[in-house]
């Protein structure tokens, strides 16, 4: 739950990557983002109902989530399998003076972008898509909106 006066990500963005691989992070994430003078980021792989995309995080949020994953048994295969699958493509990165974010050329490739991608932001975190694959999972969320109030609904009795 956000506590009071916390700022979260959110919104839908369609951006363009340029020749290098690098994108604009909307300004109003700015603030959300920087922490200590710098945007520092982590960006890793993804993929939901079989469809890639990638999962970018201020790097306070990934420190959190690695803190919480550490707590889990590191001898259970499929804790394992999960950190040789999403902790090992993690990298770092830095937003540029300029407001621009690089994706590294294996993530891109991974996810499969083209010059049009979607930036989503999802509270504590970032998505970034590729147009198509966004315009699938988006469909695949409408048609089961419904349903999945219902159950939001009742786990909130």
């Amino acid at each position: 739950m956000e506590k009071s006066g916390e700022k979260l990500l959110r919104g839908k963005f369609d951006h363009s990557l340029d020749t290098k691989g690098r994108m604009s992070v909307p300004r109003r994430f700015h603030e959300i983002l920087t922490c200590d003078g710098t945007m520092r980021l982590v960006v890793t792989n993804a993929v939901v109902e079989g469809v890639r995309y990638l999962d970018v995080y201020p790097l306070r949020e990934w420190e959190k989530l690695e803190r919480m994953i550490s707590k889990l048994s590191q001898i259970a295969p499929k804790i394992q399998s999960f950190q040789r699958y999403y902790l090992s493509s993690a990298i770092d990165t830095e937003v540029d003076s300029q407001g621009r974010l690089l994706i590294p050329t294996n993530l891109r490739e991974y996810a499969g972008f083209d010059k049009e991608v979607i930036l989503v932001g999802m509270l504590y975190k970032m998505e970034i898509w590729s147009r198509d694959s966004w315009e699938k999972v988006f469909r695949q969320a409408e048609e089961s909106f419904e349903s999945t109030l219902g159950e939001i609904r009742a786990v909130q009795g």
